[in-house]
This record gives structure tokens, sequence and C-alpha cells, in this order.
């Protein structure tokens, strides 16, 4: 599932019914990078998923900045004026050992653009 400009997720698998796990790659301008084994948990607070779809309803925007986080990946979300979404991945392997850390921001317009990422988003991860 390709989200924003340069953001795939991939290779879904269930290590057990209440976890998810992904693939995360981001490629762009000659940057690649991938990270593999990204697991949610059914128990997390809120899922990521219904974090997009809550973004996506207030397609009229938001003050600051909105986040979701994991582990290992989190999504930042600032409105800006002319209807844009600025959302921001950030990526790392492992959160206890330290390593490298990608930050990667994405564009998209307010209303249907994420709509149909909540869509995509909910359909990856819920299968």
């Amino acid at each position: 599932m390709a989200v924003g400009s340069g953001v795939t997720f991939r290779e879904r698998y269930k290590p057990d019914e209440h976890v998810v796990g992904f693939c995360v790659n981001v490629e762009a301008d000659g940057l690649s990078a991938h990270l593999h084994g990204v697991e949610l948990g059914a128990w997390d607070h809120v899922q990521l998923d219904d974090f997009v779809d809550k973004l996506a309803a207030d397609f009229r925007g938001w003050d600051g900045e909105r986040v979701w986080k994991s582990p290992q990946l989190s999504l930042g979300a600032t409105f800006h004026s002319g209807g844009h979404v600025e959302l921001t991945w950030r990526l790392r392997p492992d959160p206890v050992q330290g390593g490298w850390r990608l930050c990667f921001p994405t564009w998209l317009d307010a209303g249907e653009a994420m709509l149909r990422l909540a869509s995509d988003l909910r359909h990856f991860l819920r299968g």
C-alpha cells in the first residue's frame, strides 16, 4: 500500500491474532530506507488507522501537530492553509539500542486524498 509520495507499507503478516506486522519502505531522491518487522498490537491505545480516520474526518483543519506513536514508527500530522496536510513519518528500527532514524514528510490534500489514505490503511492493517 503506497502512502503519499515515497512511503509504502508492504508484507503484512499476523504473528498472532492480536498483532499485525509489516514493512515500511521510504524511497525519494536517492534515499532508500526499509524498516522490517514493525508490529502493532490490538491493545495499542489508538490504532494507526483510527488516527488517520480522525485526521480525514477533520478536513476543515486543526491547530498544531497531532501525533501517533509506536516504538518503531510514528506519524505527525499538521494542517496547513489551502487544505493541505503534512504527514511526517518517523522511522527507527531499534528504539532501545539506537541506530539510524528517519524523518520523512509527505503532503496530501485534505478531504478525498486523506479519506483514500484512511481507507487504504485500514484495509491494509485489518486485512
